[in-house]
């Protein structure tokens, strides 16, 4: 016996033939057992795609609310409606750039990590908005572009960071339900917000 399965014969005195006892497909099995990757549980499945809604919902709502906000802001400060137009497009000004290097960033420090960031700075940015509208029109536009940077990593992360908890049979269903969650912040705001 040479090795696990393997068997050695002497023919003539002078040949060795290796023969192997293992079972062809008992080794087609664990190579497939091997390229096959774990998937997740399905109800930590669920709770993901729940959290990615979640914050996807907070990302639109955050988004939208100023499309509601500005027309009182606009009257008590005076704004003309081309400044309007240019407090509503900065948001993209800084949501052009991030989207660009969101998903470099989510790949090398991780999907979880800048996703969180990002809702932290946006949540902060909206939070400020009031108060930088109170100050000057050059402080509205920075904490808006503020605002564009951190939202527009959001997109690319979710991308990223899907892929690694769902199988490709389940993807499309992860993205849809993910992608609900931001529709649904648009519904919740433009209900909610000249109510507020």
């Amino acid at each position: 016996l040479v090795g696990d399965g393997w068997r050695a014969r002497r023919r003539g005195g002078r040949e060795v033939v290796a023969e192997c006892s293992a079972s062809l497909e008992g080794v087609r099995h664990g190579a497939a057992a091997a390229a096959v990757p774990s998937v997740p549980a399905l109800p930590e499945r669920a709770k993901v795609v729940a959290l990615v809604a979640a914050v996807m919902l907070l990302c639109n709502a955050d988004r939208v609310v100023m499309s509601v906000a500005v027309v009182p802001l606009a009257a008590q400060h005076g704004w003309s409606s081309s400044f309007v137009g240019i407090v509503q497009s900065s948001f993209l000004w800084g949501y052009v750039f991030s989207s660009m290097v969101g998903g470099a960033l989510a790949d090398r420090y991780g999907g979880k990590k800048v996703m969180a960031g990002a809702a932290a700075l946006w949540s902060l940015a909206t939070f400020l908005t009031p108060w930088a509208a109170s100050q000057s029109a050059t402080m509205l536009l920075a904490v808006r572009v503020l605002f564009g940077v951190a939202e527009g990593v959001a997109f690319p992360t979710m991308s990223t960071f899907l892929p690694k908890w769902f199988p490709t049979h389940e993807r499309a269903t992860a993205v849809g339900l993910s992608m609900g969650g931001f529709h649904l912040g648009n519904v919740k705001v433009t209900l909610l917000t000249a109510v507020l």
